[in-house]
């Protein structure tokens, strides 16, 4: 039993000694990374508006080819006139809604309110059993 190690009383010290450096060629090194790194984030971001860019711009087009196409009473009916179709595209013109609604955007008379609460009424209600 007297040739065992007896490891119970050793203590191994991790403090730092010294305060630890990196060599020229690793910090040259991570800095070059650190560098792509960032450029590929920037090409990236300008590939990103770049794309946003020309899908904004063929959505513009094919709106603007498909009003352009319409017949002058279908625009009438949607309220807008041919030559203002590049104003309304380009969002300098707010016509408000485009929908086919009889009430534009104004809300609907009090006649379609009350009806629609009269029928929503009716629904609530249980029959009662006999």
């Amino acid at each position: 039993m007297g040739n065992q190690k007896d490891t119970k009383n050793k203590v191994i010290d991790f403090t730092a000694s010294r305060p630890k450096t990196t060599d020229p060629l690793s910090a040259s090194v991570l800095s070059r990374y650190a560098r792509q790194e960032k450029l590929a984030e920037f090409i990236l971001q300008a590939f990103d508006g770049l794309f946003t860019f020309f899908k904004g711009w063929a959505n513009r087009k094919r709106v603007t080819r498909d009003l352009s196409s319409m017949p002058d009473y279908l625009l009438r009916d949607i309220g807008i006139r041919r030559d203002e179709i590049p104003a309304i595209v380009a969002g300098k013109l707010d016509k408000g809604s485009l929908a086919l609604s009889p009430t534009g955007d104004k809300d609907a008379p009090a006649f379609y309110k009350d009806k629609a609460k009269s029928e929503s009424k009716l629904e609530d209600e249980t029959p009662m059993a006999a």
